[in-house]
């Protein structure tokens, strides 16, 4: 409605006349509910519009071996601040296989897709924020921020392992698989 004065509220109240006005975005910095209402003279004031904010600090983990060791509780937000390499995509639910020194883990991200950026093999992802889960008995990373690109991030040479040494360890990880024969 033009001329409309919209007022919030961040304390819970439903806002009124009297409310703060809104005119610049509400920097929200802590968990939040903002409640607005539009008012103009001689009119019904507008539904109750409300919006809740929920600030989480990620726990920071410093490789994927940190991470695949901590809480898998779909809960806890965590923050892989070093940095890994793609080792294989694929469009199914814009899945990541990704690998550095100390370990691998899937990068779960269904749509719609928190990490929009383009990713190859071989390319670098790092501040990855997200969610552990173990679903179908394999550990997942699911995003809940968009993640940064690297450029330079270090070559991952597949593990050359037989069939029968490759263990729960290597979930996610990069092998190549010797001495198979397929009848």
């Amino acid at each position: 409605t033009a001329d409309a004065e919209i007022r919030y509220t961040t304390n819970g109240d439903e806002p009124t006349e009297a409310s703060s006005l809104y005119s610049t975005p509400i920097e929200v910095s802590a968990t939040t509910t903002i409640k607005a209402k539009a008012f103009k003279a001689a009119m019904t004031p507008s539904a109750l519009a409300t919006a809740a904010y929920t600030i989480v600090t990620p726990t920071d983990v410093a490789d994927i071996a940190a991470l695949r060791a901590s809480a898998a509780d779909n809960t806890t937000v965590y923050k892989l601040t070093s940095a890994a390499t793609i080792t294989q995509t694929d469009g199914f639910n814009n899945r990541k296989y990704i690998q550095d020194a100390s370990g691998a883990i899937l990068i779960y991200d269904p749509n719609p897709a928190k990490i929009t950026g383009t990713y190859n093999v071989g390319d670098g992802i790092t501040n990855v924020i997200g969610k552990l889960v173990v679903s179908n008995g394999m550990l997942r990373f699911t995003p809940v921020l968009d993640a940064e690109t690297t450029t330079s991030n270090p070559a991952i040479a597949p593990e050359v392992k037989a069939l029968d040494a490759i263990t729960v360890d290597d979930e996610a990880k990069l092998v190549k698989v010797v001495n198979v024969m397929f009848n």
